[in-house]
């Protein structure tokens, strides 16, 4: 007897877009947008119908807390030391990032110490004892279902890493699935990846910018460069507005990215509405995905 399989977020967000794909039906004039992204990258030659159902290989603020007892290795516009909290508003603070500003102005003489991750303030230790356990790191993971106005749907999973020197890693993969007039489901796959450095840190913002890589997966694969910046902002507990613009190529194609968030910091737990926009413009072809989205981060 074979052991039962556990569905995935991934296989649960393709098997829903799969379904509606073939519920909604292929409105006159509208089909046929990914065939436009393949003319406007030069990628892959346009799925033929009669082809069957072959499956695609998918292959600046100013400081916070700076006093003269910060010490001098700090940047401008960055906190003397950065450590994360376990999500976002954790335990009445504002933000994900721990302001040690407050513990330097109330403890101006202490000396900051971090062995073994082990974050201690001299004087300040018994302040720090109730406070809630501190990370040098910090990861996201999301999942997100868009709709586009042309009935192309697009889920995705992301994966975002941050540390405490503020080098980071951020990836996103996005699946758009597509019904044709003939009664068939068109897909492809477009994903990227970035190595990021947090430029802004505060605990009401962060600012973060990248440079990184981006593919699209269809008959084969096209390759192409890409620039981002994000920000993340905690105006007011629980709420968490994120954005993010990702400029580059695809291929023969310039290609951007936009998405605006707007979530609510449940714990760990973040639902979130928002709008994301995708153009891709070549020298035969350009073609604009745009709609409202809609998924689930979880902090940690």
């Amino acid at each position: 007897m074979t052991s039962p399989v556990n569905p995935t977020p991934a296989s649960c967000l393709v098997a829903l877009a799969w379904v509606l794909g073939l519920l909604l039906p292929a409105s006159p004039g509208l089909a046929g947008k990914l065939d436009q992204v393949r003319d406007a990258t030069d990628g892959c030659s346009p799925r033929d119908p009669e082809d069957g159902d072959e499956d695609d290989e998918v292959g600046e603020p100013e400081p916070v807390g700076w006093t003269e007892h910060s010490g001098s290795g700090a940047l401008p516009g960055r906190l003397p030391e950065v450590y994360f909290l376990p999500w976002p508003y954790a335990h009445g603070h504002r933000g994900r990032l721990f302001d040690f500003g407050a513990l330097w102005r109330q403890f101006p003489d202490a000396v900051l110490q971090t062995p073994d991750g082990v974050v201690t303030f001299g004087q300040a230790s018994a302040a720090l004892a109730q406070e809630p356990e501190l990370s040098s790191w910090s990861a996201r993971i999301e999942a997100e279902y868009a709709l586009d106005f042309s009935r192309v749907h697009r889920p995705g999973l992301a994966l975002t890493i941050d540390s405490t020197w503020g080098l980071g890693l951020s990836t996103r993969w996005t699946h758009y699935l597509e019904p044709t007039s003939s009664g068939e489901l068109d897909q492809l796959g477009i994903g990227d990846v970035h190595v990021t450095y947090r430029v802004v840190e505060a605990p009401f913002l962060e600012v973060r910018l990248g440079l990184g890589a981006r593919a699209m997966a269809d008959d084969g694969a096209t390759l192409g460069v890409s620039a981002m910046g994000a920000l993340d902002a905690f105006p007011i507990e629980p709420l968490v507005l994120s954005a993010m613009i990702d400029l580059g190529n695809l291929g023969q194609a310039f290609y951007a990215h936009g998405r605006i968030s707007l979530g609510v910091a449940l714990d760990r737990v973040e639902p979130y509405l928002g709008y994301d926009a995708v153009w891709i413009a070549g020298p035969d072809a350009a073609v604009l995905f745009q709609g409202p989205s809609a998924g689930v981060r979880l902090w940690f």
